[in-house]
């Protein structure tokens, strides 16, 4: 019996792999002269479908709860902060670049949260 992760997309990362595989099998073949260019089968199956991505932003209150730990424990409490700051910033710029958010860093709480 298998068991479903929760991350899981059904198996369309395997059909994708296997798609690819055998378009490069069918590939080599016709390339080198082993099977006539119509007898590549691959030509007439339709690769599968992307799946739709589970990825998502961290909720305001997960970001400021993360920072009030790396503030209030670690060994370097200042790097801590210095470190999540340039990642959120670094996040926030290539969000705006990519059109899916405001440029600022202080979304999510974080220039509040950061001092």
């Amino acid at each position: 019996m298998s068991v479903r992760r929760e991350s899981g997309n059904g198996g369309n990362g395997g059909a994708l792999h296997a798609y690819h595989a055998l378009g490069a099998v069918f590939r080599y073949a016709v390339n080198h002269e082993l099977i006539g260019v119509r007898r590549n089968v691959m030509d007439r199956v339709s690769k599968p479908d992307k799946a739709d991505s589970t990825r998502h932003g961290l909720s305001p209150q997960l970001v400021a709860e993360i920072l009030t730990a790396a503030r209030s424990t670690g060994n370097d409490r200042a790097l801590d902060a210095l470190i999540l700051r340039f990642h959120m910033e670094y996040l926030a710029h290539h969000a705006h670049e990519r059109g899916r958010g405001t440029r600022t860093a202080g979304c999510c709480g974080f220039a509040t949260a950061i001092r």
